[in-house]
Order: structure tokens, then C-alpha cells, then sequence
């Protein structure tokens, strides 16, 4: 190839691009049922309204590539529960019907509803891997049709949904009353594996008549913690978060059983007066001795967020041993990478929308800020998020003189410390001529900053002068002989 022929490439290159380009605003401009996948899929990820979201995943469908990028698309901005439950129950949008059960934004019901009658056993496997409402596992179970031979598809379906019942009394539902004797034998397997102690039967005394109390295996006060979390999950962790959590509540519930079984030898429950006589799991915690029942709802039941408290455990529940402590702060990092790694591969808008959200995570919204990379996007978020981290965040990149106003003025009357730090990070981002715009108004609280960053000799002079504030007036004296020196 010759040095013209390499420019001449390259122009060609280039008309080929322009004419992509035009190609892509030609097909913005028709309407969404005239698209192509292919065309679609460069737009996809712009639309929100949630009917023409729904039209587009249930287009007639030959599965492909560019097919299969728009669905997803499509699917992960689709939230209308309404719509949702319409695609998953449609046999001829197979595709789309398992995108929408994967997707976990189903209720419960429908997801038990599909488990129990979906049209494609693979379809109905999803619903029950989505599936966590113990009294709809126990009913799916039941209802499940008596089937003459032990499919590997329906092995998979009734092993999933009987793998998340740890409680005696849910599988002997299953067993006693299951369509199918074949559901029942697995359910009757999974109870064979659950060691049932003999609540009657009194716990041993010493010598003296104290009460012993019984010593459980880690695993079997592990199934304790397992059952409990499956069937109620974990106050502010989802059940993918709540999942990586089991282990340290495991080992949480050995500490408490094994330091009552060690040093207490109480006969009844400090929280509710139960019995502890019985054959029964005993817990002490830092100001208390509780069974079973109780400890799980002292314990788990009554934080309010457990993010928070995996990190500072004691404010919950008391001392913990620092190998324990560690643990907990060990699953909350994985946990917050898990929160994290929502957003990698969101588009700006989408992370616009997800840093908007009052309800997602604080840490993940902040996260968030930096992977945004339309400067004009980060303006719309410095001028409607008000959430003093997040804002903070967006401080740190480039916004418009406009946006930093907007912000000052949201903290104008906020006397907390982070609206303090957000007015001395606006202020020191301000051109010289809103500085002394800010000087001006009379902004509270970034009156100093506003002064020490101005360069205008003959405007500090007549602020001097004019000022009513005898303190903004000796800062401005000691910025103008810094200037003079």
C-alpha cells in the first residue's frame, strides 16, 4: 500500500462511520415497532416509558445476538410488576417469559404460581430458584402434579424447592399431605438429615441440681441460623447479600450457644420467661440468657439494618470476639462489591436514575458518581440529588458554575458538618465572579471561603467598606494584605 492509498483508507473509514451515524439517526426517528434489533439496540438502554418497554420484549422473536443484547436491555429496565407477570406466563415468548422470572422482581406469588404451573420446566426450575416465602415453598410442594417417573427436570425443581426447608414441621407438611408420594419421599429424605431434639425431655442436672444444658454441633446450630434467614431473611440485605452473611451467623449462634452452655445455667429465657429446661439450644448474649425462638428474634430479628450492623456489631447485640468481628466486617466488603458491581454496566442515564434513588444503598450511590462520564449528566445530578455523601461525591469532578450555585443554595440554612464541607468544596470551585456573588448575598457559612479564594483588590476594598459583619470584615482585611504583599 502506497503513503496516498494509507489517507485514502482512512477517508474511507470515515464516510463509512458518518454514514453509520446517519444511518442511527434515521432509525431513532421511526417508531419502536419498525426498528430492527440491530437498531434498537443502540437506543434501548434510553427508554423508560415501561409500555414501550414491554412492546419491545414482546416483539415476535428469532433468537440471536443483537436479540438477545435488547432483551436483556429491555428487561433490566423493566419494572412494572404488572407487565412482568404478563411476559412470564407467555408461551410463545419463551425467551422473554424466563428473562422476566430470572429478573427476581416478580411477587412471590407469581413466582410460586409459575413453580407450580409454569408451561417449561426450565422456566418453572428459575421460579424456584427465585422462590424464598417458606409457606409458598411448602405449597408448591403440595401441589406439584403426582408424576409417573423421576424426571431429571422435576428432580431439579422439587430438589431446589425441599433444599429450602430446614424446619421439621414444613417438610412433615410436605410429606403428609403432597400430591405426588414421590415429593413427599424427598421431603422425607431432607427431614431424615435434621437432628430433632425431645422437647420434653429434660435437660441433665449436675450432682448439686444444676441444670446442665445440652452442647449442639456447629452444623446443627448452623441449620438453626439457615432455616431462620430463608424463611425471614435479613433486614436491609437482599437474599443474594443475605447469602453471604450465613456463614458468619453460624459461627455467631456457635459463640452465644457455647458461651451459655459454659457459664450460665439459667432455667428460663430472660426475654419472654420460656422454659429452658428442655433439650433445647441456649444463647447468652451480653446482658441476657434466651432460647432458641428468642435469641433468633433478639438477635437477627431486631436490626433495622443489618449493612450497618455487620460493621459495628456490638451496637447491636454486645461484645463479640475480634475474630468474629472480623468476620462480619469481611462479609460486609463483600457485600458492598456486590452492591458495587450493580452499576459497572450501566449506562449514564441509568446511573443518574440509580444515584437519584433514596433507596439504594449510600455507599453504592457514591460509588456510583464516578463511573458517570457525561459531564452533562453529573450536572443533572449535582442540581437533583441532595443527599450530602453523594453530593460530596460529584464535588469532586467538574460541574458547571450553575450546578455549584444550585448546590450552595441547597445548604444555605444547614448548619450539620457535611453541609459545612460541601460549602467550602463549592465555594473553592467558584469562578471570581460568583465568589463575589457569594460575598454579595451574604451566603451563611461561605462567606470565609468565598473571601480567601477572591483575587479582586478594588471589590475586597469596597466589601470593606460595605459589609455589616464586623467578622467577614477582618477576613477580608487579611485576604487584601495577602494580595498586597
Amino acid at each position: 500500500m502506497g503513503f496516498f492509498d494509507f489517507f485514502k483508507r482512512k477517508g474511507s473509514a470515515e464516510d463509512n462511520h458518518q454514514k453509520k451515524e446517519e444511518e442511527k439517526t434515521t432509525a431513532i426517528s421511526k417508531p419502536f415497532t419498525e426498528m430492527s434489533f440491530a437498531e434498537l439496540e443502540d437506543i434501548v438502554d434510553g427508554i423508560d416509558d415501561q409500555q414501550v418497554l414491554f412492546e419491545i420484549v414482546t416483539r415476535p422473536q428469532i433468537i440471536g445476538t443483537a436479540e438477545e443484547k435488547v432483551l436483556k436491555k429491555a428487561m433490566r429496565r423493566l419494572t412494572d410488576p404488572e407487565l412482568l407477570d404478563r411476559i412470564s406466563v407467555m408461551e410463545n415468548r419463551p425467551y422473554a417469559a424466563r428473562l422476566a422470572v430470572q429478573s427476581g422482581r416478580l411477587s412471590q406469588e407469581s413466582t410460586a404460581r409459575i413453580a407450580k404451573f409454569g408451561f417449561d420446566p426450565v422456566i418453572k426450575l428459575d421460579a424456584a430458584r427465585q422462590l424464598y416465602n417458606t409457606g409458598l415453598i411448602v405449597d408448591a410442594l403440595v401441589t406439584q402434579p403426582a408424576l409417573h417417573d423421576d424426571t431429571v427436570e422435576y428432580s431439579r425443581i422439587v430438589n431446589t424447592l425441599v433444599g429450602k426447608l430446614d424446619h421439621p414441621a414444613d417438610l412433615q407438611k410436605v410429606i403428609d399431605s403432597a400430591e405426588s408420594r414421590w415429593v413427599a419421599s424427598y421431603a422425607a429424605k431432607k427431614l431424615a438429615t435434621i437432628p430433632i431434639p425431645d422437647k420434653d425431655e429434660p435437660a441433665a442436672r449436675d450432682g448439686d441440681g444444676n441444670l446442665i444444658h445440652m452442647h449442639y454441633a456447629d452444623a446443627e446450630l448452623a441449620k438453626v441460623t439457615d432455616a431462620y434467614i430463608t424463611q425471614y431473611g435479613l433486614n436491609g440485605l437482599s437474599k443474594q447479600e443475605a447469602e453471604l452473611a450465613r456463614p458468619f451467623f453460624a459461627h455467631l449462634f456457635s459463640y452465644y450457644h457455647n458461651n451459655a452452655v459454659t457459664y450460665n445455667h439459667s432455667e428460663h429465657c430472660d426475654r419472654n420467661d420460656c422454659s429452658l429446661i428442655s433439650n433445647q439450644p441456649v444463647f447468652q448474649t451480653a446482658s441476657r440468657t434466651l432460647c432458641k425462638d428468642c435469641a433468633l428474634q433478639y438477635i437477627i430479628g431486631n436490626a433495622r439494618d443489618w449493612y450497618y450492623y455487620l460493621g459495628n456489631y456490638s451496637a447491636h447485640a454486645g461484645y463479640i470476639p475480634p475474630s468474629l468481628e472480623r468476620e462480619a466486617a469481611q462479609a460486609k466488603e463483600q457485600i458492598a462489591a456486590l452492591r458495587d458491581s450493580v452499576t459497572d454496566n450501566m449506562s449514564d442515564q441509568e446511573l443518574l436514575q440509580f444515584i437519584r434513588d433514596d433507596s439504594r444503598d449510600r455507599d453504592a450511590r457514591v460509588k456510583a458518581v464516578g463511573k458517570i462520564k457525561d459531564p452533562s449528566v453529573l450536572d443533572q445530578a449535582a442540581q437533583t440529588v441532595d443527599d450530602y455523601p453523594v453530593v460530596l461525591k460529584i464535588l469532586d469532578h467538574d460541574i458547571s458554575q450553575e450546578s455549584l450555585l444550585k448546590i450552595l443554595d441547597s445548604v444555605r440554612r444547614a448548619n450539620s458538618k457535611p453541609a459545612g464541607e460541601i460549602r467550602k468544596k463549592a465555594t473553592l470551585k467558584l469562578s471570581e465572579e460568583n465568589l463575589e456573588a457569594v460575598l454579595e448575598g451574604e451566603v451563611p457559612g461561605a462567606i470565609y471561603y468565598a473571601i480567601m479564594k477572591i483575587e479582586d483588590k478594588y471589590f475586597l476594598e469596597r466589601y470593606i467598606e460595605t459589609t455589616e459583619r464586623d467578622d467577614n470584615r477582618e477576613t477580608a482585611k487579611k485576604r487584601l494584605e495577602e494580595l498586597n504583599k
